[in-house]
């Protein structure tokens, strides 16, 4: 079982009822990856909920998909950003959230929770069909980036530890335990295309993943290097 780590990901805890999808008229429609850096400086954050999606200027829509590829960012043939695979994010002028959706948009949404800045520092969304109650804890850096996502699933427990280097996400540290596994990832990320407004959309990840039975012993049965391209359209309301 691969695990990928993906600072966005986050977010699929983010996403609310909206019942008609659309796809927003992106800025910039990400292409394959080629490797090379790109000089990238975090952004100024308007609000809370951008900072948690490392989002800069006034924001109107992102939309984000994590794809796996190749050690060089280049994804599969005939592989490509694909607007039914992704997750919408909707802001008002402010930078406040207002509406997401994956998928169909049949989501209502979990139960949010703020703290005195503003920040999400828990998210609660019942599962009516397994009577459970799926909970993220967030916390944060004092810039208002992701420091951590703690997650308490029916079947699985973790949390992601995040490290940023000026501002910029650089490496994550997962371990979770399901299924009878404990798993420990160690990704590493590298911005690899920036829109005009100094966003990043595109970013890569090498994560290596070490596995083993959930028995106390410690026990590592199995490593595994994977890569992810994430990728990420971003229209601005100026």
């Amino acid at each position: 079982m691969k695990h990928y780590i993906y600072i966005a990901l986050a977010a699929l805890a983010l996403i609310s009822c909206n019942k008609k999808k659309t796809t927003p008229k992106a800025e910039e429609t990400p292409t394959p990856a080629v490797e090379t850096t790109v000089d990238y400086k975090a952004p100024e954050y308007l609000s809370p909920d951008l900072a948690m999606q490392e989002l800069g200027g006034q924001v109107r829509s992102m939309v984000f998909t994590a794809l796996e590829c190749d050690a060089q960012g280049n994804l599969p043939e005939g592989v490509g950003f694909d607007t039914e695979q992704a997750i919408y994010f909707e802001y008002d002028t402010n930078g406040k959230f207002t509406k997401g959706y994956a998928f169909s948009g049949d989501d209502k949404g979990p139960k949010m929770i703020r703290d005195e800045k503003g920040r999400v520092v828990q998210l609660e969304r019942m599962i009516a069909e397994m009577n459970f109650t799926y909970i993220n804890k967030f916390t944060y850096n004092d810039d208002g980036t992701l420091a951590s996502d703690e997650v308490e699933g029916l079947e699985h427990k973790g949390k992601t530890v995040n490290t940023y280097t000026d501002g910029v996400l650089t490496s994550a540290v997962a371990t979770g335990a399901g299924e009878g596994m404990t798993y420990t990832t160690k990704s590493t990320f590298k911005v690899i295309a920036v829109d005009a407004h100094g966003n990043w959309t595109k970013r890569l990840s090498t994560n290596v993943t070490e596995q083993g039975p959930d028995d106390g012993s410690g026990k590592v049965t199995e490593t595994d290097t994977s890569y992810g391209l994430e990728m990420r359209q971003i229209t601005y309301y100026k």
